[in-house]
């Protein structure tokens, strides 16, 4: 499941439900989210409620990113339309506020990683604007890249 930022996110009542049975009967990753934080928490924590489940930093030093690549950091990504409004002068949408990434796991009793999620990066932006703006690929595609293939070794190997 990956999930996208469309500025609200909000589960119907059947969805958490549904989307517990199947993380319950999946071995590793499942979901990958969207950067709206708050919004999304709140609503996982129905699919996945605490404190069985809880959201932790995931460290880079975590296998999850040493799969094909040695990802260092995890890249600020912004948004096409915010990098084209500052001429690729600033990652950050929201200044200080947003200044920091975060890339959080959740993991179930064995401490497999089910769920990934990033907060202050659109990273799937890296992935997604080839043909928008070649400068917009050229600067964010290689790191986004890297994570993005990162994370699905490890699910499909863990």
């Amino acid at each position: 499941m990956a999930g996208a930022p469309h500025g609200r996110c909000a589960l119907p009542m059947s969805v958490p439900d549904g989307l517990r049975r199947r993380h319950d009967r999946i071995d590793g990753c499942g979901s990958v989210t969207p950067a709206e934080w708050e919004q999304w928490t709140r609503e996982f924590a129905k699919v996945m409620p605490a404190p069985e489940y809880v959201i932790e930093d995931v460290p880079i030093t975590d296998p999850i990113f040493h799969q094909m690549f040695e990802v260092k950091r995890v890249p600020q990504v912004s948004n096409i339309r915010f990098w084209r409004a500052t001429g690729g002068a600033s990652t950050s949408e929201r200044g200080a506020e947003s200044a920091t990434v975060h890339f959080g796991a959740i993991r179930d009793k064995h401490r497999r990683i089910i769920a990934v999620m990033t907060h202050n990066t659109d990273i799937s932006d890296s992935w997604e604007r080839e043909t928008d703006d070649p400068g917009f690929f050229q600067q964010f595609s290689p790191d986004g890249y890297a994570l993005g293939i990162d994370v699905v070794l490890y699910a499909l190997t863990h």
